[in-house]
């Protein structure tokens, strides 16, 4: 992941690791010795050993994961990381640009009115079915009443 800032890339690497820790399948923690701020979990999850290497080079964040059916594999996915780290580059250039939105974002306000006009259109149709339930249907005529009339 890149950011603008390394104070970014830090603070989603501090808050994956206290995340990793509370996880139900969380084993342990293991120390990459990559960079400041580094850490390796092993996890057990979805019938999977894993180990996860996270480390920060400049502003960029890097995740490396191994998994396994029958061990975690952390030797490996240490070694897997250690070759990742040196070959990452210290920052990679992009920067934030102000008014360009991305993906969704520049998509919400037509995603905004097309749920607006479908809230719209159900709200409409519950109306009509209170009214049509409603509203008071005249009473058949009994056939006893009918002879009875002049």
């Amino acid at each position: 992941m890149v950011f603008t800032r390394s104070s970014g890339a830090s603070s989603i690497a501090s808050a994956s690791k206290i995340r990793y820790q509370q996880d139900q399948g969380f084993q342990s923690l293991v120390e990459p010795h990559l960079s400041n701020g580094s850490f390796a979990v092993t996890e057990f999850s979805g019938g999977y050993h894993w180990t996860v290497v996270i480390f920060q080079k400049g502003s960029d964040l890097f995740v490396v994961a191994q998994g396994s059916a029958g061990d975690f594999m952390t030797d490996q996915a240490l070694a897997q990381a250690r070759r990742s780290y040196d070959f990452a580059p210290s920052s990679i250039g992009a920067s934030a640009q102000p008014g360009s939105a991305t993906g969704l974002a520049k998509y919400f306000r037509l995603i905004a009115a097309v749920g607006v006009m479908m809230l719209l259109a159900v709200a409409t149709v519950v109306a009509v079915i209170v009214f049509v339930v409603r509203t008071p249907r005249p009473r058949p005529l009994d056939p006893v009443e009918l002879q009875t009339k002049p």
